[in-house]
C-alpha cells in the first residue's frame, strides 16, 4: 500500500464524515497536502466544528469536523507511519472492521482504507455478507449469542489509553516520567488526536476515519485481554468496530464471564450499553437478500414504466425499512441510480422528500437521481425542499439542513 495511494484516500475521502453532505469535500486539501503539512506547526491545536445528525427519533449524534492545520499533522502522522499501524493491526481474528482491506478487482489485487466514501467512488461492494459468513462459521456449534455495543464509542475514548494499547499501561505511565519508550506510536497518535480536539483527553472526534484507525488499535488490545478468558470457558468473539457478539455454549457459561468482560471495557474507560445488550438463542443471524427483493418489483417497471410498477419499487424500501433493514433506501437508489422516472417521476416525488425526511445521509443518491430528472421537478416539490431546509436550520438540525441544501 503505497503512501502516495494512502494519502488520496485519507485527505480525499477520510476527512469528512460519510453523513456530511458531498458539497462538502476535501479535494483542494489533498491537492496541497504536501506544501500544506510542511507549513504547519505541531504544537498548534484547536476545537473542532460539531454537527450533529439523525440516528433515530430520539437520538442525534455528534460527529466533528477537525480544523484542516491539526487533522492534516495526523493525518501525515498516519501515512508515514501506516506500515507500523498495519502491522500492528495485522492478526486480530476477532475484527471484521480492520481498516485495511485487499480485494481482488478485474484480475487486479489493490489495497485500500475501508472509508466508505472511497468505496463508494471506486464501486466496491459492501464486506456485509462477508462479515455474514464469518460470523456464521465463527458461532457453529454455538447456542447463544450475547450482543453489546459500547456507549458513545468515540466520543468515549480516553486518549492516553492508545499508548496502553501500544506498549502497555504501566510501561506507558513509565514513558510519562522517564521517557523510557520516547515518541512511541500511541503516544504520538494520542498528542495529534488530542491537538485536533482541543488537547482534550476524554473522546477522539467522531468523522475522519482517523479515529477508525485509532479505535482499532484500542480493540486490539481488548480483544486481547477478552481471549484470555476463552482459556477458562469456552466462548468466541467478533465484533465490527464497537458492536460486539460473544458465542456460547449455554448460559452458565454467559453468566461465568459476563461481569469480566464489561471490567475489561472498564479498565479502559469504556462502558457498555446496557440498553443495547442482548442474550439470544439461536437462530440469531439473519440476513435479507436485497437484490432479490427488488429485483422483480424494478423488471416489471422496466418493461412497463407504468405508475403502479413504480411507486410499488419505493413502496417495497419502506416496507423493508420499517422491517428493520436500514440499508434498504440506500440499496434501492444505488439500484435505480441510472433508471429513468420520465413517465412517473410527479407520482415518486413525494418518496424522495419522505426518504430525505428519514434519511438526510441519502441526499447524494437522491439528488443524482434528480439531477437525472431536474426538467421534471416540480415547483411544489421544491417549495417542499425549501421549506424543509428553513425547519432544519431553524431548528438546528445540522444534518437535515446540509441534506436539503444539496439540492441548491
Amino acid at each position: 500500500m503505497s503512501n502516495s495511494n494512502i494519502h488520496e484516500q485519507l485527505i480525499k475521502y477520510g476527512y469528512f464524515s460519510e453523513h456530511i453532505p458531498s458539497c462538502f469535500n476535501s479535494e483542494l486539501l489533498f491537492k496541497n497536502y504536501r506544501s500544506l503539512v510542511s507549513a504547519i506547526k505541531s504544537d498548534n491545536y484547536s476545537e473542532p466544528l460539531t454537527l450533529t445528525i439523525s440516528k433515530n427519533d430520539n437520538f442525534r449524534r455528534t460527529i466533528k469536523i477537525p480544523n484542516p492545520e491539526q487533522q492534516l499533522k495526523l493525518f501525515d502522522y498516519i501515512i508515514n507511519n501506516i506500515e507500523d499501524i498495519k502491522n500492528f493491526l495485522e492478526g486480530n481474528k476477532h475484527t471484521l472492521s480492520n481498516p485495511f482491506k485487499n480485494k481482488i478487482l478485474k484480475y487486479e489485487e489493490i489495497d485500500f482504507l475501508d472509508i466508505p466514501k472511497f468505496k463508494d467512488k471506486q464501486n466496491l461492494a459492501s464486506d456485509y455478507i462477508e462479515n455474514l459468513i464469518k460470523k456464521l462459521k465463527e458461532s457453529m456449534g454455538y447456542k447463544y449469542v450475547y450482543k453489546l455495543d459500547l456507549a458513545n464509542f468515540y466520543d468515549s475514548i480516553y486518549t492516553h489509553t492508545i499508548e496502553w494499547a501500544v506498549i502497555g499501561k504501566d510501561e506507558a505511565k513509565e514513558n510519562s516520567i522517564k521517557r523510557t519508550f520516547k515518541n512511541n506510536l500511541g503516544e504520538k497518535l494520542d498528542y495529534f488526536v488530542r491537538n485536533t480536539n482541543n488537547r482534550e483527553t476524554s473522546g477522539i472526534p467522531t468523522g475522519p476515519f482517523s479515529s477508525r484507525i485509532i479505535s482499532e488499535i484500542l480493540l486490539k488490545k481488548i480483544d486481547e485481554e477478552i481471549e484470555l478468558l476463552v482459556k477458562k470457558v469456552d466462548f468466541k468473539f467478533v465484533h465490527y468496530v464497537d458492536d460486539y457478539e460473544f458465542y456460547f455454549r449455554n448460559e452458565a457459561d454467559f453468566n461465568l464471564v459476563k461481569n469480566k468482560i464489561r471490567r475489561i471495557f472498564e479498565k479502559y474507560r469504556l462502558r457498555i450499553n446496557e440498553s443495547k445488550t442482548q442474550l439470544i438463542e439461536y437462530p440469531y443471524h439473519h440476513n435479507t437478500d436485497l437484490k432479490y427483493e427488488f429485483k422483480n418489483q424494478l423488471e416489471k417497471f422496466k418493461i412497463s414504466k407504468r405508475v403502479q410498477d413504480a411507486v410499488l419499487i419505493f413502496f417495497k424500501a419502506d416496507e423493508l425499512y420499517e422491517s428493520g433493514e436500514k440499508g434498504a433506501y440506500k440499496y434501492l437508489y444505488k439500484q435505480i441510480r441510472n433508471e429513468t422516472f420520465s413517465s412517473v417521476w410527479k407520482e415518486i416525488e413525494p418518496f424522495l422528500i419522505g426518504h430525505l425526511l428519514v434519511k438526510p445521509s441519502l441526499s447524494p443518491y437522491i439528488f443524482n437521481l434528480i439531477d437525472n430528472h431536474k426538467e421534471l421537478v416540480s415547483s411544489d416539490f421544491i417549495n417542499e425542499l425549501k421549506t424543509n431546509l428553513n425547519s432544519s436550520v431553524e431548528n438546528g438540525l445540522d444534518n437535515e439542513a446540509g441534506g436539503y441544501s444539496g439540492f441548491y
